[in-house]
């Protein structure tokens, strides 16, 4: 029981080396590539976690609902009825802003673990 026990544990452990080795290897392959993107991606977390984007952010997903009942109403109105699309983007802006928010927050977790 014990050799057996000992057998596993032996190659249990050759075959994390075996994978650790291979995981070191593409990674170094794709280190260099992977530092040249830290300074934009550390740039863009700066930019996305800044007060006024966050507050930005707010504001838009705040104003969502109220845009979107506004654009309703001012449609049936002739000679600013175009206006009501341009108050439906404001629904799209603040998702995508939470988005890239989101986004910008996983790179940047991962290139400090890289």
């Amino acid at each position: 029981m014990a050799s057996t026990t000992g057998g596993f544990f032996l190659g249990f452990g050759f075959c994390l080396l075996l994978v650790s080795f291979g995981a070191y290897a593409v990674l170094g392959q794709y280190y260099s590539q992977i530092m040249e993107w830290r300074d934009e991606v550390e740039q863009v977390y700066a930019i996305t976690h800044s007060p006024a984007y966050e507050a930005s952010m707010n504001a838009l997903e705040k104003l969502s609902p109220v845009a979107n009942w506004l654009a309703d109403r001012i449609s049936l109105i002739p000679g600013i009825s175009e206006y009501a699309e341009l108050l439906r983007l404001i629904s799209g802006a603040g998702s995508n802003m939470r988005r890239v928010y989101d986004a910008s927050e996983s790179a940047y977790h991962a290139i400090q673990a890289v």
